[in-house]
């Protein structure tokens, strides 16, 4: 997790994520991520022993707070998950909970189906998901071919953005000479006045 502050005091959270592709009760070797995450649920007593969940769960956590502090959420992820297709309701819930746009679908999305980012499957599993007022940000997004940039099995997912437009300012916003007056969704400032007054 990386936190980006503007000049302005806006906020951009960039999250790298990671979500294990077993389900619960999978039996697998002792060095898998998922074995080290079903360890790290039995040290902190969460009995449900179901990581697939639990990233889910402390990424909704950690975006709703910070956002009450003003960050903007980035989340690119390696979900093991379609949230397109019909079995992928928690992931699916996820993203609609936390209002997260999908970029990439929203532009390369045919027929509601956006490319495969997996060489051994048909589904795409890698995200860039984003909120809503990064989107005019945005300049170009995309995916890299196979084996371009790493060498995996999936392929690499870019996203550029207009640097001004995505530190334009969120809390100390400037206010064109016109409309100095203030309006209740100026929170900030009408907070001040009060104070002042």
């Amino acid at each position: 997790m990386t936190e980006l502050r503007g000049g302005r005091d806006e906020g951009i959270l960039v999250i790298s994520a990671y979500r294990v592709s077993q389900r619960r009760g999978t039996t697998a070797g002792p060095h898998t991520a998922y074995s080290q995450q079903i360890n790290k649920m039995v040290v902190e007593r969460d009995t449900t022993l179901d990581p697939r969940t639990r990233i889910l769960k402390d990424l909704r956590d950690s975006i709703v707070s910070k956002r009450e502090q003003g960050f903007k959420p980035i989340l690119m992820m390696d979900a093991n998950d379609d949230w397109l297709e019909k079995s992928s309701k928690i992931f699916q819930s996820f993203i609609e909970e936390l209002q997260l746009q999908d970029p990439l679908h929203q532009k390369f999305g045919q027929d509601g189906v956006t490319p495969a980012t997996y060489a051994r499957g048909t589904n795409r599993l890698d995200y860039i998901l984003v909120d809503s007022t990064i989107l005019p940000a945005i300049k170009k997004i995309g995916t890299l071919g196979l084996h371009e940039g790493i060498h995996s099995d999936h392929v690499m997912l870019y996203m550029d953005c207009d640097e001004s437009l995505l530190f334009q300012g969120k809390i100390n916003r400037p206010v064109l000479n016109p409309a100095r007056e203030f309006v209740i969704e100026h929170a900030d400032k009408a907070e001040k006045f009060v104070e002042k007054f």
